[in-house]
């Protein structure tokens, strides 16, 4: 069942998203919230001649999401949250027994979406197959998996598959 295998796979790896962390070293003169640099700090008042105690140097960690992996997971998951939620009228399948665990997968997509911060940090951005492709080729098999999913969800649309892929 493709959906299940997509919704069971991921949910409890997403909390480890991967994020890459920029380093900005800069003159600050406002509440210092980062590590400051003394070396630097000192040889840039000896450099402006300023007495001026409140200018720093400070090495600035920025944490940014937005790494093609992670736009490539949020894509998927949009894209099942989407096929689950709105084009998937479920009403009918309600009342049978094997109804509940689609119940229980229609909740861990629906948390997934809502609640998980990392998902949420990461920019809506338009997911092009080069970005797929990339991702393809992390180390981290969750990437990689969550390129091949929505690679062969994008196949299906296309209506190129063979019977290999369809099962």
């Amino acid at each position: 069942m493709f959906p299940k295998r997509i919704v069971h796979a991921p949910s409890p790896l997403i909390s480890k998203a991967a994020l890459q962390i920029a380093y900005d070293s800069g003159k600050l003169s406002r509440p210092i919230k980062c590590r400051i640099n003394w070396p630097n700090t000192i040889q840039g008042r000896i450099k402006i001649n300023s007495r001026d105690k409140t200018i720093f140097t400070c090495n600035e960690s920025i944490r940014n999401y937005n790494i093609i992996e992670n736009i490539v997971l949020k894509e998927l998951i949009r894209t099942i949250y989407s096929i689950v939620f709105k084009r998937m009228d479920t009403t009918n399948l309600e009342k049978y027994d094997y109804f509940e665990e689609w119940k229980e997968l229609k909740g861990i997509v629906s948390e997934i979406m809502r609640k998980n911060v990392y998902i949420f940090r990461v920019d809506d951005s338009k997911v092009t197959n080069r970005m797929i492709q990339k991702a393809l080729s992390h180390q981290n098999s969750l990437y990689r998996y969550a390129a091949k999913l929505l690679l062969t969800y994008r196949e299906i649309m296309k209506a190129r598959y063979d019977r290999e892929m369809l099962q």
